[in-house]
């Protein structure tokens, strides 16, 4: 006990010595200079590592223009933007405005990196809305979308400097209620049932006018109900829905919205997907803005990905036997029988995720083809088969049971050529495949993806498309050759605007010497001591950030009890209420993983310090990264340079950004991974932080 109450003390009058050196820091009007917080030993590695080398200057195609700020030659950009509240005159706002106006007019692309506070948004807003021609936003999060509609829009809406415009979100199809699947289950669903309360809690909103989009709601639809009601486009009857033919259909009369829009703010998830089944959500349009630019590969990839999940089979049989008829026990024998072979063949690694090799794939053969076997006997039996008059009586119902049948039979179809992506050998040259897998719960999912998707949006985007990319961070050491190369694309403007910022004075940055390798299994174990010296000079108000559950559970065991300040990890609220209670309580410190590196904003001295526990390298058994890794070996390519660090660059440059949000922002970034001092790729990595 005694040795408890001496340690407790110790901590204690550790903080209040640090608290006096936070003092002395953060009264200084040099903040980046004050360099007591990290220890004598390594003050001359913050010092150098704080240097910044001088980035490479990248021109703007066209020469320069002269931007003056008197009335007589004031640009039309800023008679519109001078109203907003704390506006500010920012050459770099008039670059980008003058690059997508250029671009625009000589129909070409352009690439711009703009930071945060650069006020992109109305850069690349005004001038696509002068243009007068249709366009498409498409954004990486939903904060901005919401920032976007909520705000920069409805603000420019007002101009009389500008032309009228309405702007409308293009939400996917899942978002919103199909009521004749709603209609279906209130008529068949037992008072009993625990989603009767949820039906009649939405019906309640129906009757009140409810537009059909489940984020309106005032409570949140159970997953279990939302996958029974929610709009599809393989379940639609169309005309022969009495809700579409009423134009009371939630779906299209979003749908209809888009039609008259001169603005469309959608995600790149949707945008992905219009280009897989070729432009037929998004009307058409001329100039497409791709916003938070560097999620763009990713949701390519995820857009042109192929799942079969455990349940693909059975969900199709369900629909079959409740909207057109029972099916032959023989057939349905047969499916449960091949059915079990692949469970079994999936389960048998006892890994959570796995790669699909080629030389699996003949052993996968032989469970598949007797599966796409059976599901041709069904459609077979399914197209030949007439409506069953006895079991729908009314000719109405006839008539929907002939569309749901049609319906039924391209599903069969799709869910076939799906299979035939894991047994065709040629595939494997160009895709990988894999399997993740629940073996508690019993479920499983194929999965096929493309190795590369340059070609593709190439063909299906760029060539058609003027395309306008933006983000704060797709360039890797002030280039943009790694991000146009990922994608497909070449021709076009680049700008790269300086940040409103002084990171000089604003920031400083710390990379502790004394600390084991990132891949050490004592690692956490040796950041332990910096990680409680740093929380006790910035009094708490820290974003920890960590590359993995693992090493943030651990660091967070290791030094939550000891730190004197209230302190949450990822799991214990939702995402959103985490940041309200950051944002809320004094000299907060929040432990979380990769999904709080970007699109969170806490400007002012709430957040005055990020811990970044290594590089965010990709894991190396991902299924993509491990055939991509291959691929270029194959080829004698450089894996680790042309693809693994400039990743983990554009990663790490959104954790950092967490940390300066305004021009009165003060922080520090702590980094605890000495590689960026002892390996051949530190300096580039250094170079590429603001």
């Amino acid at each position: 006990m005694k040795k408890e109450k001496k340690e407790a003390k110790k901590n204690l009058d550790y903080f209040e010595e640090a608290k006096f050196q936070h003092d002395k820091i953060i009264n200084s009007e040099k903040y980046s200079e004050n360099l007591d917080l990290v220890g004598e030993t390594d003050k001359k590695t913050v010092k150098k590592t704080t240097k910044k080398t001088t980035k490479k200057k990248i021109e703007l195609d066209s020469n320069e223009k002269d931007i003056s700020i008197s009335d007589e030659n004031e640009h039309e950009f800023i008679k519109v933007v001078k109203k907003l509240e704390g506006f500010e005159h920012r050459e770099s706002q008039i670059k980008v405005v003058d690059t997508i106006n250029d671009a625009i007019r000589e129909n070409t692309n352009a690439f711009i990196e703009a930071g945060t506070g650069s006020g992109k948004s109305f850069a690349y807003l005004y001038p696509i809305i002068s243009s007068g021609k249709p366009a498409v936003i498409s954004t990486g999060t939903i904060a901005l979308q919401e920032q976007l509609l909520d705000k920069d829009i409805p603000f420019l809406q007002k101009s009389k400097d500008l032309p009228k415009f309405k702007a409308v979100i293009a939400k996917g199809r899942s978002n919103y209620v199909c009521l004749q699947k709603f209609s279906d289950l209130e008529n068949k669903i037992f008072q009993g049932s625990p989603l009767r309360l949820e039906l009649n809690l939405i019906m309640r909103e129906v009757n009140k006018g409810w537009n059909g989009d489940f984020s309106t709601l005032p409570f949140q639809v159970s997953n279990e109900l939302k996958h029974e009601i929610e709009s599809s486009n393989e379940d639609c009857i169309k005309f022969k829905c009495e809700f579409y033919n009423s134009q009371k259909s939630p779906f299209f009369n979003a749908r209809k919205e888009l039609e008259g829009a001169d603005i469309i703010v959608t995600n790149h998830s949707l945008y992905m997907i219009d280009v897989t089944v070729g432009s037929t959500i998004l009307p058409p349009h001329e100039t497409v803005v791709f916003d938070e630019a560097h999620h763009i590969y990713m949701n390519a990839i995820k857009g042109f990905t192929v799942t079969i999940g455990r349940y693909s089979i059975t969900k199709l049989l369900q629909k079959i036997q409740k909207r057109v008829t029972a099916i032959p026990d023989y057939i349905a024998r047969q499916i449960i029988n091949e059915e079990s072979y692949l469970f079994e063949w999936v389960f048998k690694k006892r890994k959570h995720v796995y790669r699909i090799e080629k030389f699996m794939t003949p052993d996968l053969k032989n469970i598949i083809d007797p599966i796409v076997e059976v599901l041709g006997e069904l459609k077979k039996w399914l197209d030949f088969l007439p409506i069953n008059e006895e079991l729908f009586p009314e000719e109405n119902i006839q008539q929907k049971a002939k569309v749901h049948k049609e319906n039924l039979l391209r599903q069969l179809v799709h869910l076939k050529k799906k299979f035939e992506f894991f047994i065709d050998e040629s595939s494997y040259l160009e895709r990988v495949n894999w399997v993740e897998c629940d073996d508690k719960k019993g479920r499983f999912e194929l999965k096929s993806a493309p190795l590369f998707v340059n070609d593709r949006l190439k063909s299906d985007i760029w060539e058609k498309k003027k395309s306008i990319f933006t983000s704060a961070t797709i360039t890797v050491d002030s280039d943009f050759n790694y991000f146009k190369t990922q994608l497909g694309i070449d021709k076009g403007k680049n700008l790269i605007v300086d940040s409103p910022f002084d990171y000089k004075k604003q920031a400083a940055l710390y990379i502790p010497k004394n600390i084991l390798d990132p891949n050490h299994q004592d690692y956490i174990k040796s950041c332990k001591d910096h990680i409680l010296e740093v929380l006790g000079v910035t009094q708490g108000r820290a974003f920890l950030l960590f590359s993995s559950w693992k090493n943030m559970e651990l660091a967070y065991e290791m030094t939550h009890k000891i730190i004197p300040f209230k302190s949450k990890k990822q799991g214990d609220l939702t995402r959103r209420n985490l940041i309200e209670w950051f944002k809320t309580t004094p000299n907060a410190v929040l432990y979380a993983t990769s999904t709080f590196w970007e699109g969170i904003d806490i400007p002012g001295s709430a957040l005055s310090c990020v811990i970044i526990d290594k590089l965010p390298f990709s894991v190396p058994d991902d299924p993509v990264i491990q055939a991509k890794v291959d691929y270029m070996k194959s080829q004698e390519m450089n894996w680790f340079k042309d693809f693994m660090l400039p990743e983990a660059i554009i990663k790490l440059r959104q954790g950092v950004g967490r940390l300066i949000r305004t021009k009165e922002d003060k922080g520090l970034l702590v980094i605890l991974d000495n590689r960026l001092t002892t390996k051949f790729y530190g300096k580039t990595v250094i170079n590429s932080l603001p």
